[in-house]
């Protein structure tokens, strides 16, 4: 009866398609005896050899088996050279073709886990580049916030509030107008979110004529946004007319052309 060893080296050989054919005599001859133990060890290295292909894991075979892969290598080469001839198409060893399809599975396996992690990275990217526009955003906030405290803070503030007109009139605005520091803080609450090619212009209106203050947008009607003014068309609003608020093509115009959606004039 052949030892245990010896037998795992031929269905080794076996299954990677290297057995030689004197070999294959002496497992047909164990086989032969039909021992169960013995049959369910060839089909487990038969089955785990045709498994490979669709695995990543190496499988490292007997030390016998890698010695006879060399050995025949290094027959074929030296009988090539012998010869002086160099075949046109030399068939393909079982052992090389299945070593092309395991490099093949490895391959694959190496380009999925690589097209995971560029979309993960990208992924990453996306929530770093949100994150990254909510922190200006707050930072924007922050820096309104800390306007409209010296603005109010002042001795002499001025206040005009803005009523709202038919196309909004859900909405008001305010302006915080400090004369020392020529600083002006607007606040606007309920005007709807900005089309894409217009913007919101504030007017200032003197002796029948309206003079550009400066242009905005809205994201939402979200209450409670401060646009900081730094230095403000009038440094006196006691002899203002109103202040208005247009929807105008983006970027504002020199005189207004679009809807009213908000005005106010310094006693109201």
């Amino acid at each position: 009866m052949m030892n245990q060893e010896r037998f795992e080296e031929l269905c080794s050989a076996y299954a990677l398609g290297v057995i030689e054919p004197e070999e294959m005599k002496e497992l047909e001859q164990e086989l032969k005896q039909q021992r169960p133990e013995q049959l369910a060890t060839l089909r487990e290295i038969v089955n785990t050899a045709q498994a490979l292909p669709a695995s990543v894991e190496q499988l490292t075979p007997a030390d016998n088996v890698k010695n006879k892969l060399f050995e025949r290598i290094k027959t074929d080469s030296g009988a090539a050279n012998e010869a002086n001839v160099t075949p046109l198409a030399p068939a393909t060893p079982s052992w090389v073709r299945l070593a092309a399809v395991i490099l093949a599975a490895i391959s694959l396996g190496l380009a999925y886990f690589t097209l995971n992690l560029t979309d993960e990275r990208n992924e990453l990217q996306q929530v770093v580049e949100i994150q990254r526009l909510e922190l200006l955003n707050l930072e924007d906030r922050l820096l309104a916030t800390e306007r409209y405290l010296d603005i109010i803070g002042s001795r002499e503030t001025y206040l005009v509030s803005m009523d709202g007109l038919d196309p909004s009139p859900s909405g008001f605005g305010r302006i915080f107008f400090d004369p020392e520091t020529q600083s002006a803080l607007l606040q606007i609450a309920g005007l709807p979110a900005t089309p894409a090619d217009k913007d919101y212009q504030l007017w200032v209106i003197r002796d029948g004529t309206p003079v550009s203050a400066g242009v905005f947008n809205v994201d939402d009607d979200e209450r409670f946004r401060f646009y900081p003014i730094e230095q403000f068309v009038e440094a006196d609003l006691a002899g203002v007319d109103a202040v208005a608020i247009t929807l105008e093509p983006e970027g504002g115009m020199p005189q207004p052309t679009g809807e009213m959606f908000l005005l106010g004039t310094p006693s109201s």
